[in-house]
């Protein structure tokens, strides 16, 4: 049977490996939520019909011409 020392050090060691395991993989999903590239194309505004270049990834743009937001899935 382990002391209580020997408790808290067990303790310690999976809680730390908790933290570093957490940390890795929160760290991987920011590291892919910025590998995301931008997606180019030119559309026309749904409300005015004017053509302008915009980034589909995004889930809305703004109209540079009428200035309303154009929502599509990214």
């Amino acid at each position: 049977m382990k002391t209580g020392i020997g408790v808290l050090k067990t303790l310690a060691v999976v809680i730390t490996a908790i933290v570093l395991v957490s940390n890795m993989t929160y760290g991987k999903k920011c590291e892919a939520e910025n590998n995301v590239k931008e997606q180019i194309m030119e559309i026309a505004c749904h409300y005015c019909h004017e053509n302008f270049s915009a980034d589909v990834s995004q889930s809305h743009v703004n109209c540079p011409h009428c200035g309303e937001t154009n929502e599509f899935s990214g």
